[in-house]
């Protein structure tokens, strides 16, 4: 082979060694958490369910910070009733040290003293909570809205739990509900992506 077309094929070489680039992203420590299954688990109900306060998944109705046509819906129209959904992450998920979180939130109703909160807590092995985010909101975003933020969760932190509450007021015709999609909890650890970029190339002749 000549010396041009050895040129030629090193610089095919090089260029595709810089398109195929690699992109981190934090890897989130829930599951199900966007609800394109179409179904909650692992998510779940853990307070409230009736006859009239209900958890599901709908479709189509997606919130703004991913794609597909899915997310959950909390809808409580019982009087002076505590309705929630949350997700515990598996023993050994979490460590001590900063806890990044976020979501997107769509107000559905929230009617003669109905609101909307989220709690995030640290726990240890056994289950007992030793930490927490504060409590987040009352949210009443009228149309979808992306939240996030972070908290120190303490030593001897193991894993997490994550929950939505849609609670009503002690009157008659109190409502709360709430569209909930794409939500994330992490820590920073990071999982790779493959990625496309010319700005590498580029670089490559300067």
């Amino acid at each position: 082979m000549n010396r041009p077309l050895l040129m030629f094929a090193a610089s095919l070489c090089l260029i595709g060694a810089a398109l195929d680039t690699t992109s981190v992203t934090a890897a989130n420590l829930l599951t199900n958490a966007e609800f394109e299954t179409g179904t909650l688990a692992p998510w779940a109900g853990v307070g409230g369910l009736g006859p009239n306060a209900t958890v599901t998944v709908q479709s189509p109705a997606n919130g703004p910070t991913l794609p597909g046509p899915h997310s959950a819906f909390l809808e409580n129209r019982a009087e002076a009733n505590g309705l929630t959904m949350a997700q515990t992450t598996p023993n050994g998920t979490a460590v001590p040290g900063t806890v990044f979180y976020s979501y997107d939130l769509k107000l559905g109703s929230a009617l003669n003293g109905g609101v909307f909160f989220v709690e995030i807590f640290a726990q240890n092995a056994a289950g007992a909570v030793i930490g927490n985010a504060g409590l987040q909101g009352n949210y009443s975003p009228a149309g979808w809205t992306h939240f996030s933020g972070s908290f120190v969760a303490p030593t001897n932190t193991d894993h997490l739990t994550i929950q939505f509450e849609a609670p009503t007021g002690a009157v008659f015709g109190s409502v709360s509900s709430m569209s909930v999609d794409n939500v994330n909890l992490n820590q920073g650890a990071l999982t790779s992506a493959s990625t496309s970029t010319w700005g590498r190339v580029k670089s490559l002749y300067r």
